[in-house]
């Protein structure tokens, strides 16, 4: 996407896609396991997202029918799912336990790390509810 907004998202979708490092480098064995156990949720969650901070959206959605989209025939659905999505991954977050100082960080940056994805998911959200409107001919 030309536009600075786009630009600017799309740098957040890569820093909070990004598997953990910098600053949400993971320090334990525990952690690690955890963020891989719960990869499935940014996996469904990066497709959409990544879609609209290249192209502006992710109409393709609206079309599939499958285990992931059935059901999603309009922005309004599309963020539902996209919340249920993220819930499970904060859910998957919060059973981790942490039982050393490392896995107290090792928590504190997934919680981030969670947080940074639903801010995406707000910005890319508005992005394609307005594409939307647009292709339908109203105003938002």
């Amino acid at each position: 996407m030309p536009s600075d907004a786009g630009s600017d998202l799309k740098h957040r979708f890569d820093a909070a896609f990004a598997y953990p490092s910098g600053a949400h480098r993971l320090k334990s064995e525990r952690g690690r396991a955890t963020r891989i156990n719960s990869e499935i949720w940014y996996v469904m969650l990066a497709g959409p997202l990544h879609s609209i901070t290249e192209t502006g959206g992710c109409a393709y959605v609206y079309a599939r029918d499958d285990a992931y989209f059935s059901g999603v025939d309009d922005p309004v659905a599309l963020r539902e799912r996209l919340r249920d999505w993220h819930a499970r991954l904060v859910e998957e977050i919060g059973d981790f336990v942490p039982t050393s100082p490392d896995e107290a960080i090792d928590l504190g940056s997934m919680r981030q790390s969670a947080a940074d994805i639903w801010a995406v998911v707000e910005a890319a959200w508005a992005i394609e509810h307005d594409r939307w409107m647009a292709d339908a001919g109203r105003a938002r």
